[in-house]
């Protein structure tokens, strides 16, 4: 038991499957006999389906998250406290660096190089390649996709002539509409951003 993100006690209980009556309301703090503790409240109730680290719980509490699609920023870095927290990071610093920044992006571990990228050329001959994308970074952070015949020096890097596929595996499907034969070739870069 935790209170105010600190143990407070703990014992052993059995596990399994909880039965639900529908038929009855479920009660948070006390059963359906008894009045609950005067004085008390509990709020942002969350039901997981695995026991949570103490960092976590931590985290849970000095953040208000409920749940692991909540989003929370606390030095506004584009990174979420939780993923911070898992790698070792602080929330309140927002020196995390870029390569952090993509890593969350791509939802990779702290210090992770990006992925590569493998271009291919699809049936009708133009430049395809995928790449991850982290659902827990959405909101915080984007990754766009863009591409120049000369690494942005004179041809402006751009989305515009891009494809873009959502996949239902998490990967997104980017799509060249310039055949690969035809010259020049484009360069693809993909830059993580804050959204504005």
């Amino acid at each position: 038991l935790y209170i105010n993100g600190q143990q407070s006690s703990s014992s052993v209980i059995n596990t399994g499957s909880v039965p639900i009556n529908m038929s009855n309301p479920l009660f948070v703090g006390r059963d359906n006999r008894e009045p609950g503790a005067e004085g008390m409240s509990i709020d942002e109730v969350a039901f997981y389906n695995k026991a949570l680290s103490e960092t976590r719980i931590r985290i849970h509490y000095e953040t208000g998250i409920t749940s692991k699609t909540s989003i929370r920023d606390t030095d506004d870095d584009g990174l979420s406290n939780l993923w911070e927290l898992e790698n070792n990071l602080l929330p309140n610093d927002s020196a995390d660096g870029p390569l952090n920044l993509a890593a969350f992006a791509f939802g990779l571990a702290s210090g992770s190089p990006p992925p590569s990228l493998n271009l291919n050329e699809d049936a009708n001959g133009f430049a395809t390649f995928t790449h991850p994308v982290n659902p827990n970074a959405l909101g915080l952070l984007q990754i766009v996709p863009e591409c120049s015949v000369d690494l942005g020096q004179t041809d402006p890097w751009t989305s515009e002539g891009l494809n873009i596929e959502e996949l239902q595996n998490g990967e997104r499907r980017i799509r060249s509409n310039t055949p690969m034969n035809t010259l020049p070739n484009d360069f693809f870069r993909l830059r993580v951003t804050k959204p504005e």
